[in-house]
């Protein structure tokens, strides 16, 4: 199973944790996509942020149609050995869709799962085209990409889109919070495979979020 990622030089850092550790979470193969620093403050919906997100799905949807099933995380995530294995279950499990973080009131395109279908591909090349046409009106790309694009599915595409349990796709709102992350102490439920640093603002912070998440899991019975 395949997993990939896209950063800007402010999220390289964390990006190297994904690279160094995809083997022992059982993925077989590694893609990362990078880009110039578009967005100077590397901070969430500021400006620039939206063309990272387009460019992601652009990246997507140029993928091969060859039916490969495919993680695709932000860099900003700390990932642990048995996801790959609970990704591919979760396809099965699950034909024809595509699943998504779980940010509570929408879904998150920093998490992404699918098989490369031809139908997923057209859906990100929808998503893409989709964020052009909105920002040529100086529409919200939240609203475009985080919000629109993964609520809707568009006539002829027969594709499902679900949220990932945050049992196992975790972040600071799945368990339990409604504020952004401020420092506190995290507990992690023992079944989370990933973790999202997001509900989390700023590098520094994300970087903080994820050393906490990864020495809490190391001390795991």
């Amino acid at each position: 199973m395949l997993i990939c990622t896209y950063y800007t030089p402010s999220h390289a850092a964390m990006a190297a944790g994904i690279r160094d550790n995809y083997k022992a979470c059982g993925f077989t193969d590694y893609i990362e996509w990078t880009a110039p620093q578009t967005c100077p403050s590397a901070s969430f919906k500021q400006d620039g942020w939206n063309r990272c997100t387009a460019a992601k799905f652009l990246h997507l949807s140029d993928m091969p149609a060859d039916y490969r099933k495919v993680l695709f995380v932000d860099a900003d995530v700390a990932i642990f050995p048995g996801l790959a294995d609970w990704c591919s279950q979760w396809l099965d499990d699950n034909p024809g869709c595509i699943g998504f973080g779980d940010d509570l009131v929408q879904k998150c395109t920093g998490v992404i799962l699918f098989e490369r279908t031809y139908t997923a591909l057209d859906w990100f090349l929808f998503c893409h085209s989709f964020c052009d046409v909105m920002n040529q009106n100086d529409q919200d790309g939240m609203a475009i990409i985080e919000h629109v694009s993964s609520q809707i599915n568009p006539a002829g595409l027969n594709i499902g889109l679900e949220k990932l349990p945050g049992s196992i796709v975790s972040n600071w709102a799945t368990i339990g919070n409604k504020t952004i992350w401020d420092g506190e102490r995290i507990k992690m439920p023992d079944s989370t495979l990933l973790w999202h640093a997001n509900w989390c603002v700023g590098v520094e912070n994300k970087q903080r979020m994820l050393s906490q998440i990864v020495a809490g899991k190391q001390h795991l019975p």
